[in-house]
């Protein structure tokens, strides 16, 4: 049993590890830059639900409008956290690649590394702990 435990905070740790490493360097390859909030879009879509059931869903895109080079470039983020409540007029730090634009996302790295992380220590407490079971 310890020597199953070691292999899986083994690999656990290794890919974490590696995934951070590729986290990192997508960042540093990357721009980060304010965007400002500029609009709202709204979505809707109709999804059938348990027993013909009809559940409407709505939900709101911020528009957010960021300088790249001499112009002025306008994207709907179609995904944002709860945790972020945004008003018309608000800026905030995304991070895109280069050139692409329409690839942007918000940029919340510390929840980020916060994960990799916790997962590497916990990757090393279970190699640690199943080394002693053996």
């Amino acid at each position: 049993m310890g020597v199953i435990l070691t292999i899986i905070g083994v690999i656990l740790t290794l890919v974490t590890v590696i995934n951070l490493i590729r986290v990192m360097l997508l960042n540093r390859k990357s721009i980060i830059k304010k965007a400002k909030v500029i609009g709202f879009e709204s979505y809707t879509y109709l999804m059938p639900g348990a027993e013909y059931n009809t559940i409407y869903n709505a939900s709101l895109y911020p528009i957010l409008e960021i300088q790249e080079g001499d112009r002025k470039v306008r994207v709907t983020l179609s995904y944002i956290s709860d945790k972020i409540n945004l008003e018309r007029g608000d800026e905030i730090e995304v991070v895109y690649p280069r050139g692409k634009v329409e690839k942007l996302r918000v940029y919340e790295i510390e929840n980020v590394y916060n994960f990799y992380y916790l997962t590497i220590f916990i990757g090393i407490l279970i190699t640690l702990l199943s080394i002693t079971m053996i």
